[in-house]
């Protein structure tokens, strides 16, 4: 885990203590440090995701998808 803090709250590199939002996976805290806490970024993400994802389930309705599906593994 990864101690989540705001960057924005003070000019320290780490947090002063005041600022800590919480405890993340290490993946989600660098998630959230590349997008610059910017939520309009992380939406962005999000419509990016659900784009491709509607994109090749209607390009391959019906027929075989052009990887392997492990979620039903």
């Amino acid at each position: 885990f990864s101690v989540d803090h705001d960057h924005n709250h003070c000019d320290s590199p780490k947090s002063c203590g005041t600022c800590v939002r919480g405890l993340l996976c290490t993946n989600c805290n660098h998630t959230l440090g590349s997008a610059r806490d910017d939520v309009v970024v992380l939406a962005r993400m999000i419509d990016y995701l659900n784009y491709h994802k509607e994109r090749l389930e209607n390009e391959y309705v019906g027929s075989e998808l052009p990887f392997e599906d492990f979620s039903r593994t």
